[in-house]
């Protein structure tokens, strides 16, 4: 046998190996299936009208019974996985947001999926994990809302906030349980650095009402105990379907905005992996992803979707800071959450 002979049939055994390696995969990922899916999701998602839509439709094509365990929150989500890590008693994880990324990392609680159809992500830079422990399905601003009756000007930059006008009437969870008030600490870091971070909490700390997680923030401002709220930029929507229409705007800071990304990730170790990916290319999927902004009250990560009118009117936040924000690691680390629980909330129980 010549030497093009040999190297020919190197290669077919090489094909012919990785063909045979693939089919073996597929083969233990089909054994990995069981009837039911179990998903951990934060109250958001498990109360919304995308999962009430979207679950029936799921278990209707893969013949199977989904399973829905609520979280009050993200951080609850991301610490019960944490717990369970050896152990895991549930598939996939949906709410985790943007500004967990470094903790999900660090934890090692998810596994590496790349979904079938990712090629529906057009935008990149909603991937923030490169190596797909993460997959984005939905995405909004972090904002203010308002109550118009009270609030005829509202602030144009986070500089404003710490004007004497704005006193008790600012209202935000509390960062160290919600993402949505941990926005506002980096949001101030990178605009006034760390010795101005410190100053800029100590004159504003008597701005702002501290509610112990989003849904009772959320429910300060319907009673009208403050009349702005850290939230979304397309949480407005919310309010005009849900709420009371026209009676709230939003705003962004001059000084720009980033992205609130949330993500579904397959549990590390989970007992359904089968169904687990499945389910992880369905929520990208054309059909979930034109239900998100009427459904979920957020954008969503497939271009092209045609939306209500309402939906197209959303104005972009410019400068968008995202990629800034969280380039910066040390902006994560917990001596910034511990330096505001010393300036802020100790001292303002």
């Amino acid at each position: 046998m010549n030497k093009k002979s040999i190297k020919i049939v190197t290669i077919i055994a090489i094909v012919m190996c990785y063909i045979a390696c693939k089919e073996k995969t597929e083969t233990n990922t089909e054994l990995l299936r069981t009837d039911k899916l179990t998903i951990y999701a934060t109250l958001q998602f498990a109360q919304s009208k995308l999962c009430d839509e979207m679950i029936p439709v799921f278990e209707k094509i893969h013949d199977c019974q989904v399973d829905i365990i609520a979280h009050t929150d993200e951080v609850a989500l991301l610490a019960n996985i944490t717990a369970e890590k050896s152990t895991p008693k549930a598939d996939i994880a949906i709410g985790v947001k943007g500004i967990q990324v470094h903790q999900v990392v660090e934890r090692d609680i998810f596994q590496q999926y790349e979904p079938a159809n990712l090629q529906n992500i057009t935008n990149r830079n909603l991937l923030l994990d490169r190596r797909h422990l993460l997959t984005p399905f939905a995405y909004s601003y972090y904002a203010f809302v308002y109550d118009k009756d009270v609030v005829i000007e509202p602030p144009k930059t986070i500089g404003e906030l710490q004007s004497a006008i704005w006193r008790r009437k600012i209202i935000m969870p509390d960062p160290n349980v919600s993402t949505t008030g941990h926005s506002l600490l980096l949001w101030s870091q990178y605009l006034f650095g760390e010795k101005g971070f410190d100053l800029f909490w100590r004159n504003n700390r008597e701005s702002f009402i501290i509610a112990d997680n989003l849904e009772d923030a959320l429910d300060a401002l319907r009673i009208g105990e403050a009349p702005i709220l850290l939230a979304n930029l397309t949480s407005i929507w919310y309010f005009d379907e849900i709420e009371e229409p026209d009676r709230y705007g939003v705003f962004t800071p001059d000084e720009g905005s980033f992205k609130e990304i949330e993500y579904a990730a397959i549990i590390k170790n989970a007992t359904n992996i089968y169904l687990a990916r499945r389910f992880i290319d369905f929520i990208i999927s054309q059909e979930v992803q034109s239900q998100i902004p009427q459904t979920y009250w957020m954008l969503p990560i497939v271009a092209g979707i045609v939306a209500p009118t309402k939906f197209a009117e959303i104005k972009i936040p410019t400068p968008d800071i995202t990629n800034t924000i969280f380039d910066r690691r040390d902006y994560f680390a917990s001596r910034w959450m511990d330096g505001w629980n010393r300036t802020v909330k100790q001292r303002t129980q």
